[in-house]
């Protein structure tokens, strides 16, 4: 699905305005797409049901929990974008340093995510049901959409800019330089609100 959304889409902004935005066009789709099929991790605790309860009478910590679960979650985020990967460069879209490019961003944007919808299901569980956490899933869908667009709406602009305001025609490592910071500093931002109080709120949910 990744590969014929970019194909597409780079086919169709080539055609338009007769520039290269397949770097900008593949970070959207890529990012999107792994983030929104990733989503089931918005329900990282209330997927438990009442072995959630269970769970709290052994022996390990509350980061330990949570913490596993991340780690399931985020296996699964990283094979996905490594099939993905392979495809878009075995395809021809993007060359491999690119493809590499777009792949660290989205590991990293993706992480962050399943950070942020595992805290913000621990917050929003009032008990444990077993099934999904509306107001969980919408959190990621909606944060999974601000990143992919914000993120490539300053490729395009950073390509732009760089192409002719600097005169630079190869800024590809610039831009990935300033996206790859700016996901740095959203994953900050996810695993302190992740962790903030965790051991009291974990410690507060009670059948």
């Amino acid at each position: 699905m990744i590969v014929v959304t970019s194909s597409l889409l780079i086919s169709m902004i080539k055609n338009l305005t007769l520039l290269d935005f397949n770097f900008q066009v593949v970070l959207c789709t890529f990012c999107m797409y792994s983030i929104l099929l990733n989503s089931f991790c918005s329900n990282n605790i209330s997927r438990d049901g009442r072995f959630f309860y269970l769970m709290k009478t052994y022996p390990v910590s509350p980061k330990e929990v949570i913490l596993s679960k991340i780690l399931f979650c985020s296996i699964s985020s990283f094979v996905s974008i490594l099939i993905s990967g392979i495809a878009i460069w075995a395809t021809g879209q993007l060359p491999f340093t690119k493809v590499l490019a777009v792949m660290i961003i989205s590991i990293v944007l993706n992480f962050s995510i399943i950070c942020l919808a595992t805290r913000k299901d621990l917050n929003t569980i009032k008990h444990a049901r077993g099934s999904e956490n509306p107001s969980s899933t919408n959190f990621v869908i909606f944060l999974g959409l601000v990143f992919a667009v914000g993120f490539t709406i300053v490729a395009f602009l950073l390509s732009i800019w760089l192409k002719t305001m600097l005169n630079v025609s190869h800024g590809n490592f610039i831009i990935f330089t300033i996206l790859f910071v700016a996901s740095l500093i959203v994953l900050a931002f996810a695993l302190l609100y992740l962790f903030r109080k965790l051991d009291n709120k974990y410690k507060e949910i009670v059948p």
